[in-house]
């Protein structure tokens, strides 16, 4: 069998909106990381960008919040972060929510990215986005190793020391066209990388009707939908080991035995019975019988139980 490829994108494929599905079989959640380059640190547009940002993800009172926690209960903390960078920039869209509504937390996302791009921002969310931003400035440039690397961070963006002093003021005084002009420059659909880190054989069905989507392991090897499905194989069963015993063990309990489990395996007929029966003082009475026969096959436990008595807490299990 030759090795497994590791997944390697396309500049054709990496121009297009797709979806990378890192599949992990024991996941219970999904996570959700999308985004795209954008504008260069430098950038006039970054002060607009930094409000749309707060607007959309980046405060506990955000659309993406309100939508994806608040009202529909998927996701514990969905946020957004715009990095700025001396290179392209990137705008980032996250959440971890229940696997099934997997598919359904990524169209929501894109709704409200292409929302964020083509209507008008109400003027109060853009009020109270400035007003945060503003008040919440100065905190990070209190000590001087802060002080430092502002400065540091505006040398590196090519920008004038004077970007620091100015900051809330060119916050404050921008115009809607200029929140406008920055959602659509920062967050973009097309082309935009979607990976989600879950249980692939739950969630790819789903997902693949949304945009084109590549399956890979945890290490980066390239999966197929055939991959995800549940595999049969046989059971390789050393039946000579299988010989009549009995064991048991007792459950304590701050040095107190407060239960007893024991286990039998003896001969049945032509094949062989396991019986487990676990008591817990008055919570748990179960007995649990497993028949087969020689080549290890279950099968019916054949006779009936013995009847457990008055006051017993019938929880036996048979196969």
């Amino acid at each position: 069998m030759s090795p497994r490829r590791r997944y390697r994108p396309s500049l054709r494929f990496a121009a297009k909106t797709r979806i990378i599905l890192v599949h992990v079989p024991s996941a219970e959640t999904s996570s959700i990381l999308m985004g795209n380059t954008t504008i260069r640190g430098g950038d006039s547009t970054y002060y607009a960008a930094t409000v749309v940002d707060r607007v959309f993800g980046g405060s506990s009172n955000s659309r993406l919040v309100r939508s994806l926690r608040d009202e529909r209960r998927w996701a514990e903390s969905p946020a957004s972060a715009l990095s700025q960078t001396n290179g392209l920039g990137m705008y980032q869209v996250g959440a971890e929510v229940r696997a099934t509504v997997t598919d359904s937390a990524v169209r929501e996302l894109l709704a409200q990215m292409r929302k964020i791009r083509t209507d008008t921002i109400a003027p109060e969310e853009l009020k109270r986005a400035q007003a945060e931003l503003t008040g919440s400035y100065p905190l990070g440039i209190q000590s001087m190793n802060q002080q430092a690397s502002a400065v540091l961070k505006a040398r590196r963006m090519g920008l004038p020391a004077s970007s620091i002093t100015n900051y809330r003021k060119q916050v404050a005084s921008l115009s809607a066209t200029r929140f406008r002009t920055a959602a659509r420059t920062v967050v973009r659909l097309t082309p935009c990388l979607i990976v989600v880190v879950g249980n692939a054989s739950q969630v790819y069905k789903g997902l693949s009707t949304i945009a084109p989507i590549a399956v890979i392991g945890p290490d980066g090897t390239a999966l197929t939908p055939a991959d995800l499905e549940p595999k049969t194989a046989v059971l390789e069963l050393d039946t000579t080991l299988l010989v009549p015993r009995k064991d048991s063990l007792l459950v304590v309990a701050q040095g107190r035995t407060v239960g007893v489990q024991v286990s039998t395996l003896e001969q049945s007929g032509d094949g062989l019975l396991y019986t487990e029966t676990t008591n817990i003082g008055n919570v748990i009475s179960q007995t649990t019988k497993v028949s087969m026969d020689r080549a290890g096959r279950m099968r019916s436990p054949g006779p009936d139980r013995e009847d457990a008595g008055p006051g017993h807490q019938d929880r036996s299990r048979l196969w």
